[in-house]
């Protein structure tokens, strides 16, 4: 049965509660202030008092200001972010990842690696005008434009979904418009880290889209392979969601369950040899978090991805916890090392959805 009168529990609303402070008061120095008067509301009441409901409002107090302090210190913008560099004229920037296009252009995110010659840094939205003579990006192409970032405007109907703070919440606040003769490419460089696996990935689902599959078969293959549900049309979507089976297409905890059960079943002859339990749960683990990081670390498997490394680390110290706690401080975990799911609507569904099943 789930312990809403936990400590765990309780952490994990506090430092949620700290994240939205830092969120919707940003004026506020989380760095300094809060920190300080943390650190006087936890000390004083062990050198005054001697209850145990001061220490655990002092403990959760803390908690709430380290959640405040995280969300502050992720969003802070470094010194050589590309927005505080005003000396300059051209930018460098490296393609990171690839957006649907439209009708009028390709969609990309990159980082800006120079400002001039000076190194920088800082996510941003490029939109390439569509030509016949030039090609579309691939990921870890190198350009050089003189094409000012703008700052993404809000939206201007009111009650309408608002991009820009959607974007924000990813740390992207400005936006490149490419034309052609605007820009030049620089000579190709070897794809290292996070580069190799998006260039991978954009080259499979490529050979899917050019294969004798229809487009709505190849839509339907990216979503449930890879969690790609952007190359479905707008009315596909609809009528699963009218038809109330739209989560058939997300790759979910159910998908990573499969996995976990096939790679152990797949590794079961390891048990016979000396410490072959560890091994057959440390390569469990290793398959499960290489297929987070191929769907892009979506919020759904990260949870369950989380979870059963939290459930093995509890086998490997001989110290079962209750499947609450591992859900509860899966999410804590998550929150601390990415803020922005906090925002994430998958992520708040996936965690509700399991406390309801838990309750239930």
């Amino acid at each position: 049965m789930p312990h809403f009168d936990s400590f765990l529990f309780k952490s994990l609303l506090a430092f949620i509660t700290g994240q939205c402070l830092a969120q919707y008061y940003p004026h506020i120095a989380f760095n300094s202030l809060f920190v300080f008067l943390g650190l006087c509301f936890v000390i004083l009441p062990f050198l005054l008092f001697r209850k145990k409901w001061i220490y655990q409002s002092a403990a959760l107090y803390l908690v709430l200001v380290l959640g405040a302090w995280v969300r502050a210190n992720y969003y802070q913008l470094p010194p050589d972010h590309f927005s505080k560099m005003t000396e300059g004229t051209t930018f460098t920037v490296t393609i990171k990842q690839i957006l649907k296009p439209n009708a009028y252009a390709f969609r990309y995110y990159g980082e800006v690696v120079a400002v001039a010659e000076n190194p920088s840094c800082g996510k941003i939205l490029i939109s390439q005008q569509k030509d016949p003579l030039k090609k579309a990006f691939r990921i870890g192409t190198q350009f050089i434009t003189q094409a000012v970032p703008e700052k993404i405007a809000p939206p201007r109907s009111p009650g309408s979904f608002d991009y820009a703070a959607y974007l924000s919440n990813q740390k992207i606040y400005h936006q490149i418009q490419l034309r052609p003769q605007r820009y030049f490419l620089l000579p190709a460089k070897p794809l290292q880290g996070l580069e190799l696996h998006h260039h991978f990935k954009a080259k499979a689902i490529s050979q899917i889209q050019s294969s004798t599959l229809s487009s709505s078969e190849a839509a339907h293959w990216l979503a449930l392979i890879f969690g790609e549900k952007q190359y479905l049309e707008s009315d596909l979507r609809d009528a699963y969601a009218q038809a109330g089976v739209v989560h058939l297409l997300a790759i979910s905890g159910l998908h990573i369950g499969i996995i976990s059960f096939a790679v152990s079943w797949l590794l079961l002859p390891l048990l016979r040899i000396r410490y072959g339990k560890w091994l057959q749960q440390g390569l469990r683990l290793t398959v499960l978090w290489s297929f987070a990081l191929w769907t892009g670390f979506q919020p759904a498997v990260v949870r369950t991805v989380t979870f059963f490394s939290l459930l093995d680390l509890s086998h490997w110290g001989k110290r079962p916890q209750p499947q609450w706690h591992r859900v509860v401080l899966s999410a804590l975990i998550l929150l601390w090392i990415h803020p922005p799911f906090l925002n994430q609507l998958g992520f708040q569904l996936s965690y509700i959805a399991v406390f309801e099943i838990l309750l239930a």
